[in-house]
């Protein structure tokens, strides 16, 4: 007769036995029953890009909820990702198996603000503060990584570092280039806005573990920027000309306005056509297509030139800055010297600026570019393409 053995456990290891039969049956509750831990670095924006373990996104409450499994987790988030607590609702969450019930679970989730005011977004914003930073985590490793199941949340905040706005209108319309923007950062990847039309009431989202924020990144880096440039023409399928030669001037039409474009179109012209380009009312791709044909590419700071990033190999972007202005034009130029050739333009003289009313910083003039100093800048630029030659002259 076989005797039976008895085996004595405790409490304990009766616990973890239960823990593990459940995570081996249902995998989806490992996020919750787990104890969810914390941890920061260094972010973009916010200031801290803060990665947390088993958590739950709850559409009822809109809020991620952290299993604090009996720990102090919910002070240490508190604490350690203070910045990202002002954007973001994060709760305690002392997990139960009554309470189990994942609707979708996913190993990563990035949490992630997108700019948008006044019913509109910004171009630079978008590839600076967005695009950029999440690419450098999500793609320029992926090699080492390699690819998980993934949820990006963008969401809008509903005033700087203010919590997010759940009935923001901007992800209605998939059309909108920072919607075409958002798909092509997406690639394989699954994207739910944190919006109520997305996250209903009945929503629970699961994660091994999301981030919130996006990373610090070098925007000097040569190899991300050009990774980032080739994986957004192939997104797009953008083809370029064997060898550009055109020169091109934005046109800008609110803000930061050249108010001689037509006078420096006839400075030039003996040594090139300069085109006058307008990136208003185009897609991402018509945008993108449209600066291959360019050798050079010059334009005022602001939302249009951040096209530069994205001229063929031994083209030139030129940045114009108006005078004494507080702009973010030394980021512009860094992130544009990583791409490829560059120059740069400063306004010196205040009586060629137009100041917008009340613009301390003078961050909005309108400037009246001097015609002698810009025909010498399109030299320099030509030749720095390697597509300039002396005008002919009458004998």
């Amino acid at each position: 007769m076989k005797s039976l053995v008895q085996v004595k456990m405790s409490r304990a290891d009766r616990q973890v036995l239960l823990l593990e039969l459940l995570i081996f049956l249902y995998p989806g509750v490992a996020v919750i029953l787990r104890p969810s831990e914390v941890s920061a670095s260094y972010g973009h924006y916010p200031g801290a890009f803060c990665k947390i373990t088993n958590v739950v996104l709850d559409g009822s409450s809109q809020s991620f909820l952290i299993n604090i499994g009996g720990n102090d987790v919910i002070n240490t988030y508190k604490k350690t990702c203070s910045i990202t607590d002002l954007v973001w609702d994060v709760q305690a969450f002392d997990g139960q198996i009554d309470d189990i019930s994942c609707t979708e679970t996913y190993d990563v989730g990035y949490v992630f603000t997108m700019y948008f005011y006044g019913g509109n977004s910004n171009y630079f914003h978008l590839h600076w503060d967005m695009m950029l930073p999440l690419f450098s985590v999500m793609y320029h490793d992926i090699s080492k990584t390699g690819r998980k199941t993934t949820l990006l949340m963008p969401s809008v905040e509903s005033s700087r570092l203010k919590k997010i706005n759940w009935e923001t209108p901007a992800f209605q319309n998939e059309n909108k280039y920072w919607m075409q923007l958002m798909q092509l950062l997406t690639g394989d990847y699954n994207m739910k806005p944190l919006q109520k039309d997305f996250v209903k009431k009945e929503t629970k989202i699961c994660f091994k573990e999301i981030y919130l924020g996006t990373p610090r990144y070098d925007w000097n880096d040569k190899y991300l920027v050009l990774n980032y440039v080739n994986y957004m023409r192939t997104m797009l399928h953008v083809t370029t000309p064997t060898k550009p030669r055109k020169v091109g001037l934005i046109s800008r039409a609110n803000r930061r306005r050249i108010l001689n474009e037509k006078e420096l179109v006839k400075s030039v012209k003996d040594i090139t056509k300069l085109d006058l380009i307008e990136f208003g009312g185009k897609t991402v791709q018509e945008q993108l297509q449209l600066v291959q044909n360019y050798a050079v590419l010059i334009g005022m700071n602001g939302a249009g030139l951040m096209n530069g990033i994205f001229l063929p190999e031994g083209s030139v972007a030129v940045q114009l800055v108006p005078y004494n202005a507080s702009l973010n034009f030394k980021q512009f130029g860094e992130i544009l010297k990583a791409r490829g050739g560059y120059l740069e333009w400063h306004n010196s003289h205040k009586e060629l600026t137009v100041e917008a009313p009340r613009d301390v910083y003078r961050a909005n003039s309108d400037t009246t570019v001097e015609t002698k100093e810009f025909r010498k800048l399109v030299i320099d630029a030509m030749k720095l393409a390697n597509i300039y030659k002396h005008p002919k002259t009458e004998l």
